[in-house]
């Protein structure tokens, strides 16, 4: 499973949208629990972080692979897919993996929390919502949306980020 939470990541930090659902829908298929996949996906993170971080102070793919445990390949292949992050990127998804994990096993959120966040890497840090990588919102929306979301909380989602765009994404008319 180690290699599919890769490929899952991979996925995630590519915003390769198609891919990612797919995977996240097999993963519910296989009833592989939220919360083995949020811990996976905020550790997977975590070791990239430490990558990007590594890399901007300046140590060579080799020392960043000692200090990791890993192959030089994998961290080449590491910072290719991380050169459009910040630190504060990472940080960030981190910190909004954490904070998911939290409410649901407190309660207080549920899976759809999780579900939004993974096609939430375009949108404002600000609030969780869908936001499309070409801006094309509507056509974004109902193509992923539908794929892993109860139609009832689509529509509530579509209405919320109809009426309210700029809560939900960079949307431009």
């Amino acid at each position: 499973i180690d290699n599919i939470i890769y490929e899952f990541t991979n996925a995630f930090l590519d915003k390769d949208y198609d891919k990612l659902a797919k995977m996240y829908n097999n993963f519910k298929i296989e009833n592989i629990g939220i919360d083995y996949l949020i811990v996976s996906l905020a550790n997977s993170i975590k070791q990239a972080l430490i990558i990007k971080i590594l890399y901007n102070e300046g140590n060579s793919n080799v020392d960043i692979a000692k200090v990791i445990l890993k192959k030089e390949y994998y961290v080449k292949k590491m910072l290719e897919r991380l050169y459009s992050y910040t630190v504060s990127d990472l940080s960030f998804y981190i910190e909004q993996l954490a904070k998911i994990d939290r409410e649901i096993k407190g309660g207080k959120g549920n899976i759809l929390n999780f579900e939004i966040f993974l096609f939430n890497t375009n949108c404002n840090k600000n609030s969780f919502a869908f936001c499309p990588p070409d801006n094309s919102f509507t056509e974004f929306f109902i193509s992923y949306s539908t794929k892993f979301i109860a139609p009832k909380q689509v529509i509530i989602l579509l209405c919320i980020c109809l009426s309210y765009p700029k809560y939900c994404c960079k949307y431009s008319t």
